[in-house]
C-alpha cells in the first residue's frame, strides 16, 4: 500500500469496448467508451469490455484493486488486487484490464472503483438497463 505521502493521482478510469498500445507511437487506442450495457434478460452477461487507467504519483510499489460492484448493494461482481511499480513518482502508470463474460445480476448503476487498501481513488458509473420488448421494437421502425 502506498505510504501517506505517497497517494497515487488518478488521471483516467473509462470502459471501452478495446484499448491496446499502437506499437509505432506508444499511444494508447481506446476505442468505444461506453457506460450503458443494455441487455434483454437478467443476469447480463457482456462478453468483452475493458477497463482502462491511468495513475501518477507512485514511487517504488503500491498495492491497488480493482472492483466492480452493484450501486445499491455493495455486491461485488468482480475483483483484482496487484502491486504496481513505478521508479519515479513523475511517471504516468496505463494499465488496459480486459474482462471477459462479465456476468452482472441486477439491473441498476454499478461502481467500477480504482482502490488503494481502502480508499477509493477513483470510481466511475455503469448502468445496466432492461430492453422492454416493445422498445426495441419500436426503435427498429
Amino acid at each position: 500500500m502506498a505510504t501517506m505521502s505517497e497517494v497515487p493521482i488518478p488521471i483516467a478510469l473509462l470502459v471501452a469496448d478495446d484499448v491496446y498500445q499502437d506499437g509505432a507511437t506508444g499511444k494508447w487506442v481506446i476505442a468505444g467508451v461506453f457506460s450503458t450495457i443494455w441487455t434483454n434478460n437478467l443476469p447480463a452477461r457482456h462478453e468483452k469490455l475493458v477497463i482502462f487507467w491511468q495513475l501518477t504519483g507512485i514511487s517504488g510499489q503500491c498495492d491497488l484493486r480493482l472492483r466492480i460492484e452493484h450501486a445499491e448493494t455493495g455486491d461485488p461482481i468482480f475483483e483484482v488486487v496487484g502491486p504496481i511499480k513505478s521508479p519515479s513518482k513523475l511517471d504516468v502508470i496505463s494499465v488496459p484490464v480486459p474482462i471477459r463474460k462479465a456476468i452482472f445480476p441486477k439491473q441498476g448503476k454499478y461502481w467500477i472503483q480504482l482502490l488503494s487498501g481502502e480508499e477509493i481513488l477513483i470510481q466511475a458509473p455503469l448502468q445496466v438497463n432492461l430492453f422492454k420488448i416493445e422498445e426495441a421494437e419500436a426503435r427498429k421502425g
